[in-house]
């Protein structure tokens, strides 16, 4: 039984070095031809160097949001695998913050076309190493940096992904800024598994100063601060504080 018509290949976090064996051979594989979701990735501009890859930065481009670039996504896909076997490869896994992935497969099997999602490594693996931390053990939270919720709550470590735009970066910081002090540590993550990548702590006074690209990835790990702050602090001083302690409804 050979490969199904439609394939998804998750690239990486970064160069063509880090993809599975399997996966490097299927994108060499000239009988199957390749869509890749953006060419600003440094696996997706080594592929190009090798054959023929179609991208789908058009549609970012042309579309009025990002619902739209998804459906327009899957649209190109299935209409490739009208006319043969298609690769379609995403940055890092395609099991995570792919929602286009997510339309392709509900659409293929209405269609009946096989399908097989080949996940990769996700960028958030260099994230938990370059952060010291166990999402599992230590209990992280993950935030798209592009809708952002309001209130903030800091009842865990934060991981905000794809602030990829200056603005984005600007309402991030804003938004961490209502509730943090100026001089709360931000861990600043770009371009994980490149040979330049940045792992830098920054104030978050200073962090609207950073230029942010297409993997820049922030880690914030504070005191529990806010309204979850206020629970926690009265917590600890009803357990530890023995005037706390005497007091009651009355």
């Amino acid at each position: 039984m050979g490969d199904p018509s439609l394939i998804v290949v998750g690239l990486g976090p970064a160069g063509l070095d880090r993809a599975a064996a399997r996966t490097l051979d299927l994108l060499q594989d000239p009988a199957r031809s390749v869509i890749a979701r953006t060419a600003q990735h440094p696996a997706v501009a080594e592929l190009m160097d090798r054959r023929e890859v179609r991208t789908c930065d058009d549609l970012y481009r042309q579309a009025p949001d990002f619902d739209s670039v998804y459906f327009a996504i899957a649209d190109r896909v299935l209409e490739a695998v009208a006319t043969g076997p298609v690769l379609y490869a995403v940055p890092g896994s395609a099991a995570v913050g792919e929602r286009a992935v997510g339309e392709i497969r509900r659409r293929a099997d209405r269609a009946g076309i096989g399908t097989e999602v080949i996940p990769g490594e996700s960028f958030l693996d260099l994230v938990y190493a370059a952060a010291e931390v166990d999402p599992i053990a230590d209990g992280v939270k993950i935030l798209d940096g592009r809708d952002m919720p309001d209130p903030l709550v800091f009842d865990s470590s934060l991981v905000i992904t794809q602030v990829d735009r200056e603005e984005v970066l600007a309402d991030v910081a804003a938004g961490l800024g209502r509730v943090l002090d100026d001089d709360t540590n931000v861990l600043v993550l770009d371009r994980l598994g490149d040979q330049d990548q940045v792992v830098r702590v920054m104030e978050l006074a200073e962090l609207s100063g950073y230029r942010p690209g297409p993997r820049t990835t922030l880690f914030v790990d504070p005191e529990p601060a806010g309204w979850y702050g206020l629970v926690v602090t009265n917590r600890l001083l009803r357990q530890e504080c023995p005037w706390d302690r005497r007091q009651t409804h009355h």
